[in-house]
């Protein structure tokens, strides 16, 4: 994973990953203090442990293996997430205290240089299949095949081109493209629920694209400046996920102001996105303007004239479907309302866009049936909710049940047991030749 990296940058990925996924489960009040409490430490030593920075004098702020376990064991995570963050621990303790030593990782199956570039189209494809697809079981093959395509690429991409024979792959020259395997990851954990790693690789790629010479890249600066966007988007992308919103809404700033580096088209799409994401990192703060809801509404829409006419439809229910839940957010009956006719609205467009995927029509299913409950109206908000667990079960997207869930407790146990999971079938999903293609590799030979 860090072929591109010195040390001490592995170390400060792995740290900001760790004390992210600890925030995320620290969020409530009195949480620190009585872990703080449970673990035999100071309030005080708790908060150097979730300091970001680093002390590269004495290393102080990362905690031993005994203490990590510990740590993690009191956390209220999913297995995984537990796992991996003991993990992180461990690697950011390593690296720190070894600093001198280059990261050396040299894969056994290089991939070739037509392999990187043709797996990447492959990958590409695939993602889209799986995001835009009307048959939710493409999506619940889809993003578990890209991941695991992205995976594939990025171990057997090979760090250093002088060591290297002429017919194997450089990092140097295809750092791009190993950029983009790990921002398409990332989007990927984020759908799949493993913000922790998504917001990894987010930074392992935010860090690559930042320390190389854009000038370098004469050829491809809009390839380039693209991908720096999407590094701060996805970073973004994954604080939201893991209810960091301070930090979701500061990423937004830097990723606007990355994004007058793009040509019109280009800018246009992400800024969209951006005041969107924006948007909802706003809405969870204590309390919020509605004269900042309107602006960043305006903002967006005026960024989604910009951009393709096969997809403003699309965007326009987005934004309305935000804005509804900023109004949601706030909570007066005028307010909910108003969210309730506009939701309306956009469920009357919602069968004529073409590039709704799963992912979205989940998204507007779940503000629609909050809207519902609200209003006391639990009728319809069990219709609404079973919808959006129908499509977000088939299709695999473990975020949406897992906000669902989070969302209402029990009231949403008896709607989920009424889904038939049992009786699903999964049909082949388009892009499957991507791990053919990949168990091949090791046999390519020029």
């Amino acid at each position: 994973m860090h072929n591109f990296y010195d040390r001490v940058a592995a170390a400060q990925v792995h740290r900001e990953t760790y004390v992210a996924v600890m925030n995320s489960a620290l969020r409530n009040s009195g949480d620190k203090e009585y872990l703080a409490h449970q673990l035999g430490i100071t309030p005080q030593y708790l908060s150097k442990l979730l300091n970001p920075a680093t002390d590269t004098a004495a290393h102080t702020r990362t905690p031993g293996d005994d203490l990590a376990i510990r740590i993690a064991a009191l956390l209220p995570l999913d297995p995984q997430v537990r796992s991996r963050l003991v993990e992180h621990m461990r690697l950011t303790w390593r690296y720190e205290r070894h600093t001198s030593a280059p990261v050396l990782c040299f894969p056994k199956h290089p991939l070739m240089a037509h392999t990187v570039t043709d797996l990447l189209a492959d990958i590409r494809d695939s993602l889209s299949s799986a995001t835009s697809a009307l048959d939710p079981a493409v999506s619940r093959k889809g993003y578990p095949l890209v991941r695991e395509a992205c995976r594939l690429l990025l171990k057997r991409v090979a760090p250093y081109p002088i060591q290297l024979a002429t017919t194997q792959v450089s990092n140097a020259e295809y750092a791009l493209e190993y950029v983009e395997a790990c921002l398409t990851i990332a989007d990927v954990e984020c759908v799949l629920n493993r913000p922790d790693e998504a917001l990894m690789h987010a930074k392992f790629a935010r860090y690559i694209v930042e320390t190389r010479d854009r000038d370098g890249y004469t050829s491809e600066r809009g390839y380039f400046d693209h991908l720096a966007v999407w590094a701060v988007v996805s970073e973004c992308m994954a604080y939201q996920h893991l209810k960091l919103y301070k930090q979701a809404y500061e990423a937004t700033l830097d990723a606007e102001e990355l994004a007058a580096t793009l040509d019109s088209r280009q800018a246009y799409t992400w800024l969209q996105q951006i005041y969107l994401y924006r948007l909802r990192a706003l809405i969870h703060r204590p309390r919020f303007p509605l004269a900042e809801v309107a602006d960043l509404v305006k903002r967006a829409s005026a960024a989604a004239e910009g951009i393709p006419s096969d997809l403003r439809q699309s965007c326009a229910v987005q934004i309305a479907e935000s804005e509804a839940l900023a109004y949601l957010q706030y909570g007066t009956p005028q307010s909910i309302r108003r969210a309730d006719r506009m939701l309306r609205s956009a469920m009357d467009r919602l069968d004529l866009l073409a590039k709704a995927g799963p992912v979205q029509r989940t998204q507007l299913l779940r503000t629609y049936a909050k809207a519902k409950w609200k209003q006391n109206s639990l009728d319809e908000w069990r219709y609404y909710i079973s919808w959006a667990l129908e499509i977000a079960l088939a299709a695999g997207l473990e975020y949406q049940v897992a906000e669902i869930t989070c969302d209402y407790g029990l009231a949403v146990v008896g709607v989920m047991d009424d889904q038939d999971k049992p009786g699903r079938q999964i049909s082949p999903a388009s892009g499957g030749h991507i791990l053919k293609g990949l168990v091949s590799i090791p046999q390519i030979v020029h």
